[in-house]
């Protein structure tokens, strides 16, 4: 048995790095041979670069904030490029759906990941995630996701794309809503599962972990490790608030957020995948709005406080009970309770179960 998966593995963005390593992982520790499509296209290099040729006024302020900070952003992209060098199965370079469909029958299954990849409005986004062509090989969904805001996308948006999902032998997203979403656009039935960092144990995740050149860190001090996904000011208040009650410092990981200058933090931005899942567990607390991050911290066992209202980090918690993490920046919360553990650790078991049983049909061409 031979699975192809495609996902945007490229982006220098920790979930999406290591969503894809789990998904890997996770199919080889079942005993099949799976290579990650090693899919670049043109768009994807134009978005990853540190200089674009836009120049209105925020691109040229980007240029410059990539420019002050250059060798930090080199950094940055040297530990994410090490990190896929030494963890994916990739195959050669392929730039565009011709050259995809042309790869396709090397493999009996080909699975589109998770993450954003069928999020038409996002930057990165190709066409080719919804293998738009006919072929032998077995085509599958594992936990995509079309985003936060699913208002954004027309009618016409959705018949286009379920022209395609349709021709898939097996469908699933990662979100319930998305699933509704999708339903009445297509013939087969579509499951709900885990983002993939889910299916790999705290030990996997450990030795993920062990690999970070931050060794020394989090056993000295006690921190709030905060990370956000876009610049906010309200979030970075909150956070600065957060840690005058608990008395803590604050470790900053996002590489953009200019707000938390005024924090007075430390701000560690030139790291990898290893790093963001060190600063995870050895932290004290977690203050994000990332998705991801809210796994990971959940993974960990890690109070958590996720000052925002995006749909996937608001449902994911409260499929697993943690509905006191979620903040309210108009009635903001510094203190939550002891969450039950057991409990959480009870829920995602149970998703996690389905999730696996859902891929074994896909292996087991079911």
């Amino acid at each position: 048995m031979k699975i192809a998966l495609l996902t945007i593995h490229y982006a220098y963005n920790y979930g999406a790095m290591l969503q894809a390593y789990a998904l890997q992982k996770y199919l080889e520790d079942q005993g099949v041979s799976c290579e990650i499509i090693n899919y670049i296209s043109s768009k994807q290099l134009l978005e990853y670069r540190l200089f674009h040729s836009d120049f209105n006024a925020i691109g040229m302020l980007r240029n410059i904030r990539n420019l002050l900070t250059l060798r930090t952003q080199l950094r940055r992209k040297k530990e994410f490029k090490k990190f896929r060098n030494e963890n994916f199965h990739l195959t050669s370079i392929l730039s565009t759906v011709n050259e995809l469909k042309a790869l396709l029958p090397k493999y009996d299954i080909c699975i589109i990941g998770s993450d954003q990849t069928w999020n038409i409005r996002l930057n990165a986004y190709d066409e080719a995630y919804l293998l738009p062509f006919k072929t032998k090989t077995i085509k599958a969904a594992y936990a995509p996701s079309m985003g936060d805001k699913l208002s954004i996308f027309s009618n016409d948006d959705i018949r286009k794309m379920s022209q395609w999902i349709d021709d898939f032998m097996y469908i699933s997203v990662r979100e319930k809503e998305t699933a509704c979403y999708l339903q009445p656009y297509v013939n087969k039935q579509i499951e709900t599962v885990v983002d993939p960092t889910l299916l790999l144990s705290n030990i996997d995740w450990d030795e993920i972990a062990k690999k970070s050149k931050r060794k020394a860190f989090g056993f000295k001090e006690k921190y709030i490790l905060f990370y956000t996904v876009k610049s906010n000011s309200q979030v970075v208040k909150y956070c600065k608030n957060l840690a005058k009650h608990l008395n803590l410092k604050v470790i900053c990981i996002h590489p953009y957020n200019q707000f938390e200058i005024g924090m007075h933090a430390i701000r560690d931005i030139a790291i990898g995948p290893a790093e963001f899942i060190h600063y995870i567990k050895y932290a004290e607390y977690v203050c994000t709005t990332s998705f991801h991050a809210t796994v990971f911290s959940v993974l960990y066992h890690k109070k958590l406080f996720c000052p925002t209202d995006n749909r996937r980090v608001t449902q994911f918690l409260c499929n697993i009970g943690l509905n006191e993490s979620i903040i309210d920046l108009q009635k903001p919360n510094y203190v939550i309770g002891n969450p039950v553990w057991s409990n959480v650790d009870n829920c995602i078991q149970e998703m996690k179960l389905k999730s696996t049983k859902y891929l074994a049909k896909i292996i087991h061409h079911e």
